[in-house]
């Protein structure tokens, strides 16, 4: 009787249901909004009259991304943190102060430093000519939106801590909205091409972070006075260093590893490049998708680890693995049954188009491998177990640089096989840890009363 009432324990309830839903629906429709740029981005140069603009944009976007990515510790700190001190108003202010001044200090030193990173990211590069040419031109621009991109990314986290995940959503909106339109005025009314791209990037950008700040404002308008006697606590300070280091390592290896596979696939020359270029917003829907539950996870495992309710930790848990089944099932499906009709949208070059369409079935199968690392992302993010993460990171990438060595003979095969091993070690390791966690007290301890 005791187990069967353990058991009942673990199932959601509706209220369990629409707490997250009140988040992930909101994250989710935010996180299919990147796709579409992505998506919009690929239609733009892929209707131009060669393939080396398409494959130039895929490769400086790739190495932008990594960049800005790279430094995308500050949403997840951000969310996890403010999560966890959500029920002290001045303690979730504080979190935002050190948040944006740390995105303005690394925004000036990434800045500071862009002409040699620049250097040495295309020096790793063996890139044809047209191709280098134009996702230099590509970088030089987008460079520039560092302080946005930033402080977005950690306006984004703390509003998500905080509950309020319609605010991340209309930033989203707004900000690819601009760039979407920006993308068709630049590149064909105006000609820019490449530079037409960057700019829209840059411009919605800069327009994002002036709505952010408006969001910010509504927030903390109505809040009580605040003292900022804490804001410089070493202690604080010391904790924000910890996750934000760990999260640092996992990103950068993360981003690192669709940078590699953009550089080996350009050495398959500017069609297969282009080609990867297309199927890669496969993955991203699946990603951004998967990615509203993982936030939902986030926030709602953060306020869980906060209040020390084990309870509720459980079922947030249960719930966003049922929801991210469900999803996962139909994302293959769809992509089975519409995959072609969306390589067709997205390019008109008709090399590309059977070069897409030849390596279409691993992007169907794709999504049944990410379900488990994105889920679990949510859940030791929130309850900032960002050693764990690194560690599992690690791990994944040495499996798949292993076992490209092993299939390049496959060719483009065979980087798809790497990739699609690397999600599926990313599963297989958080899954091991997050085991040994619960086994060694849990990320909430069980003995602790519920509330």
């Amino acid at each position: 009787m005791n187990s069967l009432a353990s058991l009942r324990g673990l199932l959601p309830t509706r209220d369990d249901h629409v707490r997250l839903w009140r988040i992930a629906g909101p994250m989710t429709l935010t996180g299919l909004a990147t796709p579409l740029l992505g998506m919009v981005d690929t239609f733009v140069m892929g209707h131009l009259e060669a393939a080396y603009y398409l494959g130039a944009v895929a490769v400086g976007s790739t190495l932008i991304q990594l960049l800005f990515w790279g430094v995308g510790f500050l949403r997840m700190s951000s969310t996890a943190l403010a999560a966890q001190a959500s029920h002290d108003p001045d303690k979730t202010r504080l979190v935002l102060l050190r948040s944006l001044l740390s995105a303005v200090l690394i925004s000036a030193v990434v800045l500071l430093l862009r002409e040699p990173l620049q250097h040495f990211s295309y020096t790793l590069l063996a890139l044809e000519e047209e191709i280098n040419l134009h996702s230099r031109l590509y970088f030089e621009i987008c460079i520039w939106s560092m302080p946005a991109v930033l402080l977005n990314m950690v306006i984004w986290g703390w509003c998500l801590g905080m509950q309020n995940a319609r605010a991340p959503l209309y930033l989203a909106l707004w900000i690819n909205a601009v760039n979407i339109v920006l993308d068709v005025v630049f590149v064909f009314y105006f000609g820019l091409q490449t530079r037409g791209v960057a700019y829209a990037f840059l411009v919605a950008n800069y327009s994002g972070m002036l709505l952010g700040a408006w969001i910010l404002w509504r927030m903390l308008r109505p809040m009580p006075r605040m003292t900022l006697r804490g804001l410089w606590d070493v202690q604080a300070w010391k904790n924000l260093f910890t996750v934000n280091h760990h999260l640092f390592v996992r990103t950068v290896l993360l981003l690192f590893s669709f940078a590699f596979f953009m550089a080996q696939g350009a050495d398959f020359g500017a069609v297969v490049l282009a080609a990867n270029a297309v199927l890669i917003n496969f993955f991203y829907i699946t990603a951004y998708g998967m990615d509203g539950f993982a936030h939902g996870l986030e926030a709602l495992c953060g306020r869980a680890v906060g209040m020390r309710d084990r309870q509720l930790f459980e079922r947030v848990v249960v719930s966003a693995l049922f929801w991210c089944l469900l999803i996962g099932i139909f994302l293959v499906s769809t992509f089975a049954g519409a995959g072609m009709t969306v390589i067709g949208w997205l390019t008109s070059l008709p090399e590309v188009q059977s070069a897409a369409s030849f390596y279409l079935p691993w992007l169907v199968v794709l999504p049944a491998f990410c379900l488990l690392p994105f889920l679990l992302d949510g859940l030791f993010i929130g309850t900032t177990r960002t050693r764990e993460m690194r560690n599992s990171m690690v791990l994944s990438i040495l499996i798949y640089l292993l076992l490209w060595f092993v299939t390049e003979d496959l060719g483009n095969h065979g980087l798809w096989l790497a990739l699609t091993s690397f999600m599926i070690a990313r599963g297989l390791t958080l899954g091991y840890y997050s085991w040994r966690i619960e086994r060694d007290g849990g990320f909430v301890p069980r003995n602790l009363p519920s509330r």
